[in-house]
Parts: structure tokens; C-alpha cells; sequence
């Protein structure tokens, strides 16, 4: 299942890069395996993707364990708790899901006290929901215009990430998904470590890579609908 799934979903991937003139190469798949077990994850990894997203420590740590042999590059993409910064920071390769200062400042300080460094993104409230965290647009301006990312030596800021609307119509995403561009385009200007635009899920992964993203966060599109037990 899982390997007829993945030639689908680059066969979608690849149909979109033609029709928008992108460049398939430029564009980074995670897959996100929260809910699916250790199994399904090493067939995923054997049909070639090495870049895995989870947003629950708890589920994540124990099967990131059972695949440390593997040469698998861990992302998480969910709410932080201040309390669980530590184990985050130990157990993941790059955390996407950097959505306020006081999180930047906690994995900064633990970071420095254990003389690590740590590959972040910025997490965006590109849909304007009162119910998502993240950075505003105006926050997230403020942060690099006025250089705040300097208070944070052991972070490395290399992304923005960004989760859009849920809904039906694709203008509305599409829409969203250009303003997010914009502002991306904008800061990389003076800052060409940002590197990444991460943005685009199951459902509109699509439009994603049609306005510009280079990293998609793909979950049931690989694995299936949701895994009831690991």
C-alpha cells in the first residue's frame, strides 16, 4: 500500500511541477507519520523518503528510538510546550513549529548550556485563525527587520512554515498560499539563510507548490487514513 501510495503522490507531485514550470527537485517531501507505527514508517523510508514529521513527543519518541539505525531526518512540525523543549531538541533534526519568542528563548538557552546548535523554522499564522499558533505577519517582519533572531545563537532559522485554511475553496488557498510567498521572498532578501517555504499538506499540497512552496508535509496521502494503534 504504502509504496503504490508514494508513486502516486510523485506522480501528483510531478504532474504540478510541470503545469507551474517547477523544477521537481525544489521541492522536499516530509512525510508525517504521527499515528502510523514503526513498520509502516520503514517501508516509507524504503520506497526512498528520508524526511519524517511528528507533532506528539510522547508517540514520537518511542519510534524514533526503534529506527535510529535508519539515516531518517526528524522534523517536528507540532505545538511546543516549554516543559518538553529539552527531549524536543535532543530527539529532532529540525523543528518547524517555532511559533513564539518564548519558545525561541528556552531552546536557545538549553541548546547553549549543552554547546549544541538546531536548524529552525518560523511558524507563520498564515490563515489568520485565532485557533492555530504562530508568528503574525507583522511578527514575523519585526522578527527579522529588527534582528531579534540574533538573541537566539544556537538557532539556526533557515525556514518558515505555515498551515493553510482549511476549506473548499481553492482561490482562498491559493490566495493565502501567495501572500505567505510574498513574505517570504521579502525577508530572504536580507537574509539568504531562509531558505525554505513550508507549506502544503494532503489536501493542498497542490496549490502549495503551484504559489511556491519547497517543502510539503504529507501525512494520509502516504500512509493512509489515520492509524487507530501504533
Amino acid at each position: 500500500m504504502i509504496q503504490e501510495n508514494v508513486k502516486r503522490l510523485q506522480e501528483r507531485i510531478l504532474g504540478v511541477c510541470e503545469r507551474s514550470g517547477r523544477d521537481p527537485k525544489t521541492i522536499q517531501l516530509v512525510a508525517v507519520s504521527k499515528t502510523v507505527g514503526a513498520p509502516l514508517i520503514r517501508e516509507a523510508y524504503d520506497c526512498g523518503i528520508k524526511l519524517f514529521g511528528e507533532n506528539r513527543l510522547q508517540e514520537a519518541e518511542p519510534k524514533i528510538a526503534s529506527l535510529k539505525d535508519e539515516q531518517m531526518v526528524w522534523h517536528f512540525i507540532g505545538r511546543i510546550q516549554t516543559n518538553k523543549i529539552k527531549k524536543i531538541f535532543t530527539l529532532f533534526d529540525v523543528v518547524q513549529s517555532m511559533d513564539r519568542e518564548e519558545v525561541l528563548e528556552k531552546a536557545n538557552e538549553f541548546l547553549l548550556h549543552e554547546k549544541l546548535e538546531k536548524s529552525v523554522f518560523l511558524q507563520v499564522n498564515i490563515s489568520q485563525e485565532a485557533t492555530k499558533g504562530g508568528f503574525s505577519y507583522d511578527q514575523a517582519r519585526k522578527f527579522f527587520l529588527e534582528r531579534h533572531f540574533e538573541r537566539y545563537p544556537a538557532l539556526q532559522v533557515t525556514g518558515l512554515m505555515g498551515i493553510g485554511p482549511f476549506t473548499e475553496d481553492r482561490e482562498q488557498v491559493q490566495a493565502c498560499f501567495r501572500e505567505f510567498k510574498a513574505l517570504f521572498d521579502d525577508l530572504r532578501k536580507d537574509h539568504p539563510a531562509l531558505k525554505t517555504l513550508s507549506m502544503g499538506m494532503t489536501h493542498d499540497f497542490e496549490e502549495a507548490i503551484e504559489t511556491g512552496s519547497t517543502m510539503i508535509r504529507i501525512g494520509e496521502a502516504i500512509f493512509g487514513p489515520r492509524a487507530k494503534a501504533l
